[in-house]
């Protein structure tokens, strides 16, 4: 939801320097907010993110069970702290759905 936030959230993934073993961060935080023209809204994060670290898990523990709350896609650059970006689950998973569904 537009506005909501959440913490300790945990990076998982492998990127290209390090492609053979997942890198792992804990610690983060995020924070959900709409933009105009993106279904789905987007998630901000202070997860550390390099190049070649796009499609890493965006992790909640609940209760001890991992539960994906987004993908990375990208990283801010410009004034101020550079934050990464990530397609929340339900939309990403909304949008796999569809396009398999039209043999793309």
């Amino acid at each position: 939801k537009p506005g909501t936030s959440a913490s300790n959230l945990v990076r998982a993934g492998y990127s290209r320097v390090t492609n053979q073993a997942m890198s792992v961060q804990t610690q983060c935080s995020a924070s959900f907010a709409r933009i105009e023209g993106v279904s789905g809204g987007i998630l901000t994060h202070d997860c550390e993110a390099i190049p070649g670290e796009s499609g890493s898990a965006l992790l909640k523990v609940i209760d001890g069970d991992h539960h994906i709350i987004g993908v990375l896609v990208a990283t801010t650059r410009g004034a101020g702290a550079i934050r990464a970006l990530a397609v929340p689950a339900g939309a990403f998973a909304s949008q796999a759905a569809d396009i398999l569904s039209k043999g793309r």
